[in-house]
C-alpha cells in the first residue's frame, strides 16, 4: 500500500531555499494467510475484517514507516549501482497480487495550473492495463463543494476471467 512519506518527515528537514518537488511515496505490506480468508466460507466475518484492518493499520503505522525508515530506503537507493533494479514486489500481470490505492481525499481540485488551465474540473486516470489494480478516484469536486456525495468511483483492473467471476458473485450484485 502506498504511504505518503512527506507526512512522516520532520518539518525541520525541509529546505525552504531549495525545496524538493517530487513524490515521497513508500510501500507498506500487510499480508494474511489465504487459509485464514478461505476458512470463512461464503460469508466474511466481522472478526476477519477487523483482523485485515488491523494488519493494514500496522503496516502503514507511523511507528513502522517513520523518518528513520525513509532514511534507510534512501540509503539503499544511494548504495545501488543501478537504482532501476529496485521495484515493488508484486506483479502487474498474471499473478494473484492485488494493489489498491485511494486518491479519494487527495486535493487534486486545489491544484492551480495557471492562466489558460486553472484548476481541474474532473480528475481521472488514463487508460492502462494491469491485473489486480484498484484505484479509488478523487471525489468529484462539485460534490465536495456542495457537501453532497454520491459515493466513490472506483476503477477495477482484473483479468477478464476474474472480472467475469466477480460479476457473477452475489455479494457484488447488491
Amino acid at each position: 500500500m502506498g504511504v505518503n512519506g512527506r507526512k512522516r518527515l520532520d518539518a525541520a528537514l525541509v529546505d525552504h531555499e531549495d525545496p524538493y518537488l517530487g513524490n515521497v511515496v513508500l510501500f507498506s505490506l500487510a499480508d494474511m494467510a489465504a487459509r485464514d480468508v478461505s476458512n470463512c466460507g461464503t460469508g466474511i466475518s466481522a472478526a476477519l475484517l477487523a483482523d485485515a484492518c488491523r494488519l493494514v493499520a500496522q503496516a502503514q503505522s507511523p511507528e513502522r514507516i517513520d523518518a528513520r525508515h525513509i532514511g534507510e530506503v534512501c540509503s539503499l537507493v544511494e548504495k545501488m549501482e543501478d537504482h532501476r533494479r529496485i521495484f515493488p514486489g508484486w506483479e502487474l500481470f498474471g499473478s494473484r497480487d492485488l494493489f489498491i490505492t485511494s486518491w479519494a481525499d487527495l486535493n487534486f481540485y486545489d491544484f492551480d495550473f495557471g492562466d489558460g488551465l486553472a484548476k481541474p474540473h474532473f480528475v481521472r486516470i488514463p487508460y492502462s492495463q494491469a491485473d489486480g489494480n484498484i484505484v479509488v478516484l478523487p471525489r468529484n469536486r462539485s460534490e465536495t463543494e456542495t457537501g453532497s456525495s454520491h459515493g466513490l468511483e472506483v476503477v477495477v483492473m482484473l483479468q477478464r476471467t476474474d472480472l467475469e467471476a466477480l460479476k457473477e458473485d452475489s455479494l457484488w450484485e447488491e
